[in-house]
């Protein structure tokens, strides 16, 4: 049995209030045009350009001097995500270029050597993006011609690939509410799996605004981010209605839109508007949004040029004017909070949402492994040693709303979030 973590801090960890005056953002690389920002939870923080250049900070991008990695194909136009500690990089190209990508390449090293992670694809290699699913499962999407969108699933990192099924348009993003229950935003539709993303199924969603992101409110409600709106929806995604909210420019057709929507640390939403309309974030579903622009050039970026580093920095990238950090973290560390499915812990979790109780239970010898229960805010809720193989009830004690429970050793840990009614 490992050897367990006996010191907690039991301290009540209380957020950091964002600092709207001032200078909030330091810019820290000047690379001009950024494709998307990546952060791995072993604190280094990625980067990669229009172009073929990736370039990694371990220190938080707390110095200028980044340091470029290289390795994989020369070609244009990847998309990078980190899963765990292993680094992929996803190559698609446009139908001007028969949709002739490469495929992924992933590094476990950190960017010094790269391997292929095709096996199962043949030669469907236009992978477009990347999602994470519950207990380390990954998903893929593949263009394969205009109107041909590939979904694949991975259950060991990414070693081998499985077919699912033709979405039939673009993934543009996927939420995952339970080990079971995920749900696919793709603009003009919504998909929900209730198997872990084994299977898909199109809601008919009615929406306005379109459909970019979607999370879950502290209610257990979907709220959706969409290019001309912010909508909500209290049937599961099939209906959706404007939602009200409070400190936000006017978002309109053609105009001013969303390009960003995400519950970055746990309880808190962070939006960006194009037009040099702002950054904001909401801590009460967003109900209301407070503006934190302030001194960065531009917010003019598409939604995988926005990041936050597992301790707690927000990472932007404006089109042709460098990367950007926030001068101080906007919270504690989320290494013991954020919300967990990297992990290779089997854990099931009952019911969720719930009045109060949940059964967890999991096939994994969990013998003096640490159970401890967080409210949204960081507070300390319990803790205690799981004391037998069998499954655990825990009476979650508190008010209404997300409380994150972290089964964990000194070797591997795995965050769950709950929502009390």
């Amino acid at each position: 049995m490992n050897k367990l973590i006996l010191s907690l801090l039991l301290a009540t960890s209380t957020l950091l209030s964002f600092e709207v005056t001032g200078q909030y953002w330091m810019e820290f690389n000047e690379t001009p045009a950024v494709q998307s920002i990546s952060a791995s939870p072993n604190g280094s923080v990625y980067f990669i350009s229009f172009g073929t250049e990736l370039y990694k900070s371990t220190d938080d991008g707390d110095t200028s001097s980044w340091e470029q990695i290289t390795g994989f194909p020369a070609v244009n136009h990847y998309n990078i995500f980190t899963n765990s500690n292993t680094v992929f990089m996803l190559n698609s190209t446009s139908i001007t270029n028969g949709y002739d990508g490469k495929g992924i390449f992933a590094s476990t090293d950190g960017g010094g050597t790269w391997e292929s992670r095709n096996s199962g694809l043949q030669s469907d290699t236009n992978v477009i993006s990347m999602h994470r699913l519950a207990d380390g499962v990954l998903m893929i999407q593949t263009r394969k011609d205009t109107n041909t969108f590939n979904l694949y699933r991975s259950t060991d990192n990414g070693d081998t690939w499985d077919f699912v099924q033709d979405l039939g348009r673009n993934c543009i993003s996927v939420t995952t509410i339970s080990d079971t229950e995920a749900y696919i935003a793709s603009a003009t539709e919504v998909f929900k799996s209730t198997d872990n993303g084994q299977s898909w199924v199109g809601l008919n969603a009615s929406t306005n605004a379109g459909i970019a992101s979607i999370v879950q409110s502290s209610t257990g409600e979907l709220i959706s981010g969409g290019l001309f709106g912010i909508e909500e929806s209290t049937d599961g995604g099939t209906t959706w209605v404007a939602k009200s909210t409070n400190g936000l420019p006017q978002i309109s057709v053609g105009s001013n839109y969303i390009t960003f929507f995400k519950e970055l640390r746990p309880g808190i939403i962070y939006l960006v508007v194009n037009n040099d309309e702002g950054i904001y974030y909401s801590d009460d579903d967003g109900n209301n949004w407070t503006e934190i622009t302030n001194n960065i050039p531009s917010t003019n970026m598409n939604g995988n040029a926005f990041a936050m580093s597992t301790n707690g920095y927000l990472f932007a990238a404006p089109f042709d004017n460098g990367v950007y950090r926030s001068s101080q973290t906007v919270g504690d560390s989320l290494a013991s909070l954020k919300e967990n499915n990297q992990s290779n812990l089997s854990m099931n979790i009952y019911p969720n949402p719930t009045a109060g109780k949940v059964l967890i239970s999991s096939n994994y010898d969990l013998n003096d492994y640490i159970i401890e229960v967080k409210n949204s805010e960081g507070k300390l809720i319990s803790f205690e040693k799981y004391k037998n193989n069998d499954s655990l009830i825990l009476d979650i004690q508190g008010e209404k709303g997300i409380y994150y429970v972290r089964v964990y050793n000194e070797e591997d840990s795995k965050v769950m979030r709950i929502v009390k009614q």
